[in-house]
């Protein structure tokens, strides 16, 4: 079984991809695509490291399986509920552009951009709905936020 945590910040990668020589460039960016991207997180992570298996709704019949006949598996986030996540990406979007003076208002061919309010609306909103699939955590003084996206325990097949 293995829990994964990914805390990011746009300020963190910022840094980082300024830092990636050689090899390493573009890693920060494949970090953040990955976190930031739709869709069932346990299958990118298993094609990744260049295996094949389903996704986690294919998954969810080991569920059911005894322990004795074979691992159980969990449902990533997205799986679990892609809605919520979704919601969430949408509002770190938000969230970002709402730091550079821009915000997005609307849904669907009703959004635009436009400028948030001083008072710091979109921080607002963003904090009283960030759950499920991502963690909010704040660093003293410094003011910095960082994301959590988190992960529920799995095994995967051998």
């Amino acid at each position: 079984p293995f829990i994964s945590i990914l805390y990011a910040s746009a300020s963190d990668l910022e840094s980082n991809q300024r830092m990636e020589k050689g090899t390493r460039s573009g890693s920060a960016r494949d970090v953040a695509d990955f976190a930031m991207a739709g869709g069932c997180r346990r299958r990118r992570l298993i094609k990744f490291f260049q295996e094949d298996r389903g996704p986690c709704q294919a998954a969810a019949a080991a569920t059911k399986l005894s322990e004795t006949e074979g691992p159980r598996e969990e449902k990533c986030d997205f799986c679990l509920d892609p809605k919520q996540v979704l919601r969430t990406l949408a509002l770190l979007e938000e969230r970002e552009l709402a730091k550079r003076g821009l915000g997005v208002r609307g849904k669907g061919p009703e959004r635009r951009e436009s400028r948030w309010n001083e008072d710091g609306e979109a921080e607002a909103e963003a904090s009283r709905k960030g759950e499920h699939g991502m963690r909010r955590q704040g660093h003293g003084s410094s003011g910095k936020v960082s994301y959590g996206f988190f992960f529920p325990t799995s095994t995967f097949p051998s």
